[in-house]
């Protein structure tokens, strides 16, 4: 009897669910539907085509690993974060590094932008800016997070034209050798990045960008090398010779 009941109560709201998307589609058929993390499941994808992360304010480690699981478990669903937040007084680093955590997925942001400095408002143009720029790599190319334990400390997205690395924490980066363009986004806490792979090898031209995305050095490189400088906040762009 007890199982009864809930199967009859489970197909109660998938039939009330269909039946108002239904509705609701016949007047807009491109309707956003909305479903929150922790009732994202399988089923759900008869219903809801975009996916965002529980609530997790402040919290980048957690939000961007919740993205990044829908993202693998709904390749074909677009994904979001928990809308990004910070204080007024927060520095400029650290708000680039909740910026780049943002491009996980479909960025989000929500502060209220009169109350916030002028370079917070710049890091964001900047930023979500990037994302327009990239977006074809970002959401439609091959997404290839590193998984730790509970933990996601990179991730790349590969495209056809550009292969860009978000790097979270303190770890080695290991691009996989190829002659596309490379972007580095420096999340972690150093000045620098580590590199590793001597596969990963020959001459490119480097161009180091700050937060902001001004340009701070141009200069060619030979690869490889165990360490290039970038803040951070930062970028790297590389374009083999």
């Amino acid at each position: 009897m007890i199982w009864a009941a809930i199967s009859l109560i489970g197909e109660s709201i998938y039939t009330t669910l269909k039946n108002a998307i239904d509705q609701v589609s016949e007047f807009k058929p491109d309707v956003l539907i909305e479903f929150r993390n922790s009732y994202t499941n399988l089923a759900s994808r008869s219903y809801a085509n975009v996916y965002r992360s529980s609530d997790v304010p402040i919290n980048f480690g957690l939000n961007r690993w919740q993205a990044a699981l829908v993202r693998l478990l709904a390749p074909d669903r677009a994904a979001h974060l928990d809308p990004a937040l910070w204080h007024p007084s927060d520095t400029d680093e650290n708000v680039a590094v909740q910026l780049i955590n943002c491009l996980v997925s479909v960025p989000m942001v929500s502060i209220q932008l009169d109350e916030y400095p002028k370079s917070h408002l710049d890091l964001i143009r900047y930023w979500i800016g990037f994302y327009n720029e990239h977006r074809d790599t970002i959401i439609h190319g091959d997404f290839r997070p590193v998984l730790g334990l509970g933990y996601i400390p990179l991730i790349a997205c590969v495209g056809s034209l550009e292969t860009i690395i978000s790097l979270y924490e303190d770890v080695p980066v290991a691009p996989q050798p190829n002659k596309s363009k490379l972007w580095i986004l420096n999340a972690s806490t150093r000045p620098y990045v580590e590199l590793e792979g001597a596969d990963w090898s020959g001459t490119w031209d480097m161009t180091a960008r700050d937060k902001f995305g001004k340009v701070v050095s141009q200069q060619q490189i030979r690869l490889p090398v165990a360490q290039l400088s970038v803040e951070v906040g930062g970028s790297l762009e590389l374009k083999p010779c």
